[in-house]
């Protein structure tokens, strides 16, 4: 039987050494014919591109899409800080933020689109899009381009279900790569965060809130404070 098994498991990553790369790659998107490939076989194929006027979230957004590539892949893809008005590298690429929008401006219509229309506190939307040998991730704020990073970590099956390394879930794939992709989305909901009670323990939560796409915007008022505003729909000599 323990003979068997191997045959097996020889004859499959045989199979697998026959695929395409791309049909043994971990794909965000739909998969196609023509899938952009990231990681191949261990090995970075594309670069990390940002703008050298990037704000703190945009780094940060580089950094760790860095960082879970090589925990996924084992490859660190370098990172690129583009110069003002230097066109983006030849070859493969990953673009964030400032330099996403610089290098295709019909993102930020669609951007304009996506994002809740008269927000009363904020509004945001990301978008994602896959145009020939460049991946563009972008959103309508510092932190949104943060989101349409960890959007794309999303896509490659990434997980966070909790704060700290506890509650991180990352696959293992040695070759990453991207496939038709065009997704927008703004969000409906202005304020997103969660609260933790007097008690709780804060280690990892705002690392954890990025990661969700939580708002940077407070809870609103809420609880005991609301006494102020009812005091009309209390009955005379009631409380």
């Amino acid at each position: 039987m323990k003979r068997r098994t191997l045959g097996l498991a020889s004859a499959a990553a045989a199979l697998l050494a026959a695929l395409p790369a791309s049909a043994r790659a971990q794909i965000a998107g739909r998969q196609g014919p023509d899938d952009l490939l990231i990681v191949q076989d261990g090995k970075p194929v594309a670069s990390i591109v940002l703008s050298a006027s990037a704000g703190e979230m945009e780094k940060l957004a580089a950094s760790d899409l860095a960082k879970y590539v090589e925990m996924m892949s084992g490859a660190r893809p370098p990172i690129v800080t583009l110069a003002a008005n230097l066109a983006v590298p030849a070859g493969p690429a990953i673009v964030i933020g400032q330099a996403a929008l610089a290098a295709d401006p019909s993102l930020q219509k669609a951007l304009e689109r996506a994002a809740k229309k008269n927000p009363l506190t904020q509004a945001d939307a990301i978008v994602l899009r896959r145009s020939g040998n460049r991946v563009y991730l972008a959103g309508t704020n510092d932190r949104a381009h943060y989101f349409a990073v960890f959007k794309l970590l999303q896509e490659w099956g990434c997980r966070w279900y909790m704060p700290t390394d506890f509650g991180e879930v990352v696959p293992e794939h040695s070759t990453l790569a991207v496939g038709a992709l065009e997704h927008v989305h703004g969000s409906p909901f202005e304020i997103r965060s969660y609260w933790l009670s007097w008690l709780g323990d804060s280690t990892g939560q705002l690392d954890f809130q990025r990661h969700n796409f939580a708002s940077a915007s407070s809870l609103p008022v809420f609880g005991h404070a609301l006494g102020s505003y009812t005091k009309k729909l209390i009955p005379p000599g009631q409380t």
